[in-house]
């Protein structure tokens, strides 16, 4: 067996919102990202550290995962609830310049995101108009989405069924607002599971991640 890494990672500087947004790209070996799907993956409140393994593993998968340092644009490693009310739309314009440099000749991306990652994929779901699917990992819908459901690319939710911090019935009234629309939105509570997965939660989030965008995005 060969030792030889799955991905390779390259890292960008983009001009965003008067400040600089770096960005880190992770490939399939032996391709440049533009011949495989690409997913733009949004890191949560606890900074893009913790979203590096998650990054990892849908490379793994044979896609190229796109992951901005998007509170770096605000001075921050984490962000608080009060952060998060201040800076959103200024996170928010990052996702959009993040989207507009992403390579389509695979077509337009997905994008992933677990709690403020998965609210800013959400959001950016709604004005980008180009996004293939959503995955949301304890996400929190912000206002103004739900009534733009149907403008939402099929979607899976993926939330914990004690989540204190963000529970879950914002979620999933969505979900079913977008079914009822004729769109479509798959969810799955994980019994027993606050707003952070335990090891085996994680490792059947990964695999329905993966199944996912495999039917989705037509990967490997």
């Amino acid at each position: 067996m060969s030792d030889r890494p799955s991905h390779h990672r390259s890292s960008d500087r983009l001009s965003c919102a008067g400040g600089p947004l770096n960005i880190e790209r992770l490939c399939p070996a032996g391709n440049d990202g533009g011949a495989t799907p690409v997913v733009v993956l949004l890191s949560g409140a606890d900074g893009i550290a913790p979203a590096r393994a998650e990054a990892e593993a849908l490379a793994d998968l044979g896609l190229t995962v796109v992951l901005p340092d998007l509170l770096a644009l605000t001075g921050h490693e984490r962000a608080g609830f009060s952060e998060i009310g201040r800076h959103f739309e200024r996170w928010s314009e990052g996702v959009a310049a993040c989207l507009a440099h992403v390579d389509e000749r695979a077509g337009p991306p997905a994008l992933a995101g677990r709690s403020l990652g998965g609210a800013l994929a959400l959001a950016a779901a709604t004005r980008a108009g180009r996004i293939r699917a959503l995955v949301l990992r304890s996400a929190f819908v912000p206002a103004g989405v739900a009534a733009q459901a149907d403008r939402l690319p099929p979607l899976l939710a993926l939330h914990g069924e004690r989540d204190a911090i963000v529970p879950p019935a914002g979620i999933l009234a969505l979900a079913e607002r977008v079914r009822a629309g004729g769109g479509q939105a798959e969810t799955h509570l994980y019994a027993g599971q606050a707003h952070r997965f335990d090891a085996t939660a994680e490792a059947d989030a990964r695999a329905r991640t993966a199944a996912f965008l495999s039917r989705c995005l037509g990967g490997p």
